[in-house]
């Protein structure tokens, strides 16, 4: 009797051992099921569709216009010309760009004008190939140039490729690396901001030896003013037929659309200048806007 009792515990036993196993077996293994989830494909959201079937606006792909303005109605600007076959041209208005007087340029590439009081002003210029790049001083009311001296430590984008930057550090390789740059924003000392067809801006506390990434401007074609103080720039933007403005804080880090300037060529050379509460924008074929409350507003002079 007590063998067959306790062969029945034995067959008991047995039987919630083979029930515990099954249930085991049959338990889904956590593990395999986080696998599972893991293994799900990425989902991948397209951009949205242009609604208005209008070309995506598009970056400048080499420098820009140089321009400066001066005390007064006076600006003086510039287009560059290329290392490759020269071509530079520079021009001059007294009264806030409603007309422009082609002047007989310093040289065969001009990256940089600047007006610096009445009457007078710089331009560096190069002979094609750009070795060797000097200072002119504008004579005869910005109407001429003087010899050329050594630019030393003066600001400038050299238009090589890839460009050149030459400021108080020396002449470095662009920021920008293998990606055009559009132009440089330079102030009076250590100080400038470099704007790259990609839209990044740069800026240097130090002369050009080391650049600190800032904001990012969409389709960039042109950048001035004083890092700290007041940036401006052009830019595509969709609704804008012609070229957006766009004023930049704390050296650009940040960057608000102002304005939308209809009719400035987005497919040609332009430029942008600041000084104190005056802005100018101009292209290549003469269509100028003028604003005096620093970029906020813009009326069309030219």
């Amino acid at each position: 009797m007590r063998n067959r009792t306790l062969g029945l515990v034995l067959l008991g036993v047995i039987a919630a051992v083979d029930l515990i196993l099954i249930f085991l077996a049959m338990r889904p293994d956590p593990k395999a099921a986080v696998a599972v989830a893991n293994d799900k494909p990425a989902v991948y959201t397209p951009a949205a569709a242009n609604p208005s079937g209008k070309p995506t606006p598009q970056a400048a792909t080499a420098q820009q216009i140089s321009l400066s303005l001066g005390e007064g109605p006076t600006a003086l600007t510039a287009l560059p010309g290329t290392c490759a076959a020269g071509g530079a041209k520079a021009l001059l208005s007294t009264d806030n760009g409603a007309n422009w007087k082609t002047l007989e340029g310093p040289a065969a590439v001009v990256p940089r004008v600047n007006v610096t009081g009445a009457g007078a002003g710089f331009a560096i210029g190069a002979p094609t190939g750009c070795a060797d790049p000097q200072l002119f001083r504008g004579t005869d009311e910005l109407a001429a140039w003087g010899a050329g001296v050594p630019a030393a430590d003066t600001w400038f984008l050299l238009p090589t490729s890839p460009a050149q930057i030459n400021g108080p550090a020396g002449t470095k390789a662009s920021p920008c690396g293998s990606v055009a740059t559009i132009r440089i924003a330079p102030s009076a000392g250590a100080t400038a901001a470099t704007l790259c067809a990609d839209g990044r801006t740069l800026q240097t506390d130090n002369g050009g030896a080391d650049w600190a990434a800032k904001g990012q401007l969409p389709a960039p074609h042109a950048i001035a003013g004083t890092p700290g103080e007041n940036l401006i720039a052009l830019a595509g933007a969709d609704g804008c037929a012609g070229l957006a403005v766009f004023t930049g804080a704390d050296g650009g880090t940040t960057w608000t659309k102002t304005a939308c300037l209809a009719g400035l060529n987005p497919s040609g050379p332009v430029g942008i200048a600041i000084l104190d509460t005056t802005a100018m924008a101009t292209d290549g074929n003469g269509k100028t806007f003028l604003s005096t409350d620093a970029g906020k507003t813009f009326t069309a002079v030219a």
